[in-house]
C-alpha cells in the first residue's frame, strides 16, 4: 500500500505555474471549504481540512414522503413527514405509519409528561397529543396560524411557535391557544429550553429572543440573514443556525412559504456564549433543515446533505450524501440518527466497520479543459491510498473511468473532469495537505478577424512600425496623387496611410490556453501549387509587404498561427487560414491623344483594370482635376481638355488607376 504519494485534485483554488515535463504546469492545494464537499463513509473533514476516520452510516429503512422531524421516545424514532401528513414509528429498523393527520404537513415532534407524544402540524396549524403505544390522537388545540414550527414543555407549560404569524402559545387542556408573545416576525421556526429560559429564533426577520419564566420576551440579537433555522446545545453555549434565505423543507398546497427554496444562498453558523456574543462559527453554501444535540455538542443537517457536527464552537463535516438533503435529525443518543429526504431514507451508525472501508470520494472537478493528470503529493499518518478517475461528462457515467491507484494516474486518458477517493485504514489514519500537477492538453489558436488591405492602405499607430526602408513611401489616404504624410505622434491612436506599391494583411488571433502565438505569412499566385514565405514569427497583428516586385496577377496569402513558443517540441499547435485572392497591378495606364482643336484636345485613357483619376496642369501650374467621359470604374476614358484662348502652352496630364499607378504626359497646345 502507498502511504505517501497522494492524490489531491484542483479543486477551485489558486494556481501556480511550474515546468514540470517540460511545459505549463499548474499545481492545487486541498482546502477545506472544498473537502467539505465531498461523499464521507466513516470518514471525517475538520474544520481546517484535515480527513481522518469517523463514524460510517448504513442506511436502515426507507421512508415515505419527505422526513420534517425525529424523535427518540421508547428506543423507537418517531418521524413527522410530508406532504402526505403521517406520523411514523421505526422499530427495530422497521417503518410503519403510527398515525395518519388530516393536515398535509406533520411538522415538529416533542415528548410530553406522561410519556406520549405532542404533535404539530401545518396546513392549518394544529396540537395533537398521541399515545406513544396505541397511536390514537386527541386533538390539543387548534392554534390560529399555518404553522407548527417547535413544541416545547416548559415550566410555563406546554409553548408552541407558530407560523403566519410568528408568535408563541401556550397550550393547555381544554383551554384556547394563549398567546404569549408576538415577534412582529413571519415565523417562530424554533425553540429551545435551557434550563429556566426558553430560546426562540424567528424568520422574516432573523432574530433570537428569550423567553424567561412567565413568558416575557426579551430581544437578544438580530442577524442579518432572513431566518434562525434551528438551535441546539453546544456544550454551556448555544449553536445559532441563520439561513441567508429562509426555506421550508416542504410545502403545504397553496400556502405561503417561509421563502422561495430555489432561491437560496447558503447559511451561517453561530455560536451564542454566556456572555451574550453572537460568534460566527462558519459560512455553509447551503442552508440548514434540522438541529439536534448530541453527547459531545450540537449536529446540523444542510440542503445539500452534510451532516455537521459542532462542538466548543468548531464545526467538522461528520458525513455527506451529496445527491440528498438532510432534512431531520434524531438527537440525545450516542450518535445521531439522521432521515435523508428524495427519496426518504433512515441512517444510522454502523457497528461494522472494518479495514478498507472508510473511503472520501471528493466532488467532481473541472478543468475547464482536457488535462493529464501528473505528480501527486500528500501528507498524513497511518495507513491511507488514493485513488483517482476521469470522464468528459460533468455527473459520473458510464463512460467515465474506473478508480485507479494514484500511482497509475499517468493511465488515464486527459479529460476535462477528475474525482479522487481517499480509502483510511484504522486503527488511526489521517490526510492533509495533499496537492496535484496537472497540465492542460494544449489548445491551438484561432483566426478571429483576418483581411487583406485595399492597395497601399496602412494602418499604423507610428510609421516607425513599418521599418526604415518604408516610412519615406508613406502618403497619405484618399487623394488621387498623394503627397508626403507628417508623422505620427507615438502615443497616438492608429492612423491609416497610404503607402504605394505595398499591402498589409491585418489578423486577430487568440489563443484559449494564453500562449504566445506567433504567425508566418506565405504567399502563392493563383493557379501555383507552391507557397513562397514572406515572413517567420511576426509578433505584430498584421505585416506589410512589397507589391510593386511581382507580376501583374492574382495572389493568395496563408496565415499560419502557432503557439510553439510556448509548447514543448511535438505539442505545439497551428492553425492555417487562407484568404480570399487578391489583385496585384504594377502596370500604369496609357495615355494617347485622340484629336485636337483651336480651344480643346482629346485624349484616351486605359489601364488593365481601370482608370481612377485624371488631373492637368497649364505651364507648370497648379494640378487641377479633369471630369473623365465613360462609365465609372471602366478600363478606358475619354478627356476632353478646353485650352487657353491665346498662345503657345505646355499642358501636362497624369492619370491613375486603383493601384496608384499612373503615367504622365506633356503635349504643347494648341
Amino acid at each position: 500500500m502507498r502511504r505517501n504519494v497522494a492524490y489531491a485534485l484542483f479543486l477551485t483554488l489558486a494556481l501556480s505555474s511550474g515546468t514540470v515535463f517540460g511545459g505549463r504546469t499548474k499545481t492545487a492545494l486541498s482546502a477545506s471549504q472544498d473537502l467539505w464537499l465531498g461523499a464521507t463513509n466513516g470518514v471525517r473533514v475538520s474544520e481546517e481540512g484535515v480527513l481522518s476516520l469517523g463514524p460510517a452510516f448504513v442506511k436502515k429503512t426507507s421512508l415515505p414522503g419527505t422526513p420534517l422531524c425525529a424523535l427518540v421516545l421508547n428506543e423507537d424514532i418517531f418521524i413527522g413527514t410530508g406532504p402526505s401528513g403521517d406520523l411514523l414509528r421505526v422499530s427495530a429498523d422497521k417503518t410503519s405509519v403510527f398515525h395518519h393527520f388530516a393536515e398535509p404537513l406533520v411538522t415538529s415532534l416533542a415528548a410530553s409528561p406522561d410519556g406520549g407524544l405532542l404533535v404539530g402540524t401545518a396546513g392549518p396549524a394544529k396540537v395533537y397529543k398521541v399515545g406513544a403505544t396505541d397511536g390514537q390522537a386527541t386533538l390539543a388545540a387548534e392554534i390560529p396560524a399555518q404553522y407548527v414550527w417547535a413544541l416545547a414543555n416548559t415550566n410555563d407549560g406546554l409553548l408552541a411557535a407558530s407560523g403566519v404569524p410568528g408568535k408563541l402559545w401556550r397550550v393547555a387542556p381544554g383551554k384556547n391557544p394563549e398567546p404569549v408573545a408576538d415577534f412582529n416576525a413571519v415565523h417562530a421556526r424554533c425553540l429551545l429550553q435551557d434550563g429556566e429560559t426558553l430560546w426562540v429564533g424567528t424568520a422574516s426577520p432573523a432574530a433570537l429572543y428569550r423567553v424567561e419564566k412567565g413568558g416575557r420576551a426579551t430581544l437578544a440579537a438580530t442577524l442579518p440573514q432572513e431566518e434562525v433555522a434551528g438551535l441546539a446545545l453546544d456544550g454551556g453555549a448555544i449553536l445559532v443556525a441563520a439561513n441567508e434565505k429562509a426555506e421550508s423543507s416542504a410545502s403545504a398546497p397553496g400556502k405561503e412559504q417561509p421563502a422561495a427554496s430555489s432561491e437560496a444562498k447558503g447559511a451561517v453558523l453561530y455560536r451564542l456564549e454566556k456572555s451574550a456574543a453572537l460568534v460566527p462559527i462558519r459560512v455553509l453554501p447551503s442552508t440548514v433543515l434540522s438541529t439536534a444535540h448530541g453527547p459531545q455538542g450540537a449536529y446540523a443537517g444542510t440542503r445539500d446533505g452534510a451532516l455537521i457536527e459542532i462542538a466548543g464552537g468548531k464545526a467538522s463535516l461528520m458525513a455527506r450524501w451529496p445527491k440528498d438533503q438532510l432534512s431531520a435529525i434524531a438527537g440525545g443518543l450516542s450518535a445521531p440518527v439522521v432521515m435523508t429526504a428524495n427519496p426518504g431514507a433512515l441512517w444510522a451508525v454502523s457497528t461494522k466497520q472494518g479495514a478498507g472501508e472508510a473511503s472520501y470520494t471528493s466532488p467532481v472537478i473541472d478543468a475547464a479543459t482536457a488535462a493529464r493528470p501528473g505528480v501527486i503529493e500528500g501528507f498524513g499518518t497511518g495507513a491511507w491510498e488514493l485513488f483517482i478517475r476521469a470522464g468528459n461528462s460533468a455527473e459520473p457515467d458510464a463512460f467515465w473511468s474506473a478508480f485507479v491507484p494514484a500511482k497509475d494516474s499517468g493511465q488515464l486518458q486527459p479529460s476535462r473532469y477528475y474525482q479522487w477517493r481517499a480509502v483510511l485504514n484504522p486503527p488511526q489514519a489521517t490526510l492533509k495537505s495533499v496537492s496535484f500537477a496537472y497540465r492542460p492538453v494544449n489548445r491551438p489558436p484561432a483566426f478571429d478577424d483576418v483581411r487583406v488591405g485595399p492597395p497601399g492602405e496602412i494602418s499604423v499607430k507610428n510609421q516607425s512600425q513599418l521599418g526604415e526602408r518604408l516610412v519615406q513611401e508613406i502618403h497619405e489616404k484618399d487623394r488621387p496623387f498623394p503627397s508626403l504624410a507628417m508623422s505620427k505622434p507615438s502615443d497616438s491612436a492608429p492612423q491609416t496611410y497610404y503607402l504605394y506599391g505595398f499591402r498589409m494583411i491585418s489578423w486577430k488571433v487568440s489563443d484559449p490556453d494564453g500562449d504566445d502565438v506567433r504567425v508566418d505569412v506565405r504567399l502563392r499566385p493563383e493557379g501555383s501549387q507552391e507557397w513562397i514565405t514572406l515572413a517567420e514569427s511576426v509578433a505584430d497583428p498584421f505585416y506589410v509587404f512589397k507589391t510593386r516586385a511581382l507580376p501583374d496577377g492574382r495572389y493568395q496569402v496563408e496565415l499560419s498561427a502557432n503557439d510553439g513558443l510556448s509548447n514543448p517540441e511535438g505539442e505545439a499547435l497551428a492553425t492555417l487560414k487562407v484568404l480570399p485572392l487578391f489583385e496585384v497591378d504594377n502596370t500604369p495606364p496609357q495615355l494617347a491623344e485622340k484629336g485636337r482643336g483651336r480651344d480643346f484636345i482629346e485624349l484616351e485613357a486605359s489601364d488593365n483594370t481601370a482608370v481612377e483619376a485624371a488631373r492637368a496642369s497649364i505651364d507648370g501650374g497648379a494640378w487641377e482635376p479633369v471630369e473623365m467621359e465613360g462609365r465609372i470604374g471602366s478600363k478606358s476614358a475619354l478627356l476632353r481638355l478646353s485650352l487657353p484662348s491665346k498662345g503657345r502652352h505646355f499642358l501636362a496630364v497624369e492619370v491613375v488607376d486603383p493601384y496608384e499607378n499612373s503615367t504622365v504626359k506633356g503635349f504643347l497646345v494648341p
